[in-house]
């Protein structure tokens, strides 16, 4: 359901599939699993996910307050236009960082550095 891959201090994370009700418990213990304390950023990459259902949703807003506490950093890139337009509703866009490209936030992250 994930890739991971870390570079530097920022730890990768492509989810593989929807966000549903059906695999949501796996993704949290998947996702919470790759959440350790040598990170100080977290992308998540959302290319092949064309669906978050709101628990979803809800789980990734948690995980961005539970971070910013932490001085820690969750960010998002390459959203699908729908998922992206649920971002743009809720006005999440406006406080979570999101970027077209996984491209694009990382030479964004590294300058920020």
């Amino acid at each position: 359901m994930l890739e991971v891959r870390n570079e530097s201090h920022i730890c990768i994370i492509k989810i593989l599939g929807e966000i549903t009700n059906n695999n949501l418990e796996m993704l949290i213990s998947d996702l919470e699993e790759n959440i350790r304390e040598e990170h100080d950023i977290y992308l998540l990459n959302l290319s092949n996910c064309a669906y978050v259902n709101s628990r979803g949703f809800g789980y990734l807003v948690e995980l961005y307050k539970r971070l910013k506490k932490e001085k820690k950093k969750l960010v998002l890139s390459d959203l699908v236009p729908d998922v992206m337009k649920l971002f743009e509703i809720t006005k999440i866009n406006t406080i979570i960082e999101i970027y077209r490209t996984e491209k694009d936030a990382l030479m964004n992250l590294y300058k920020q550095a």
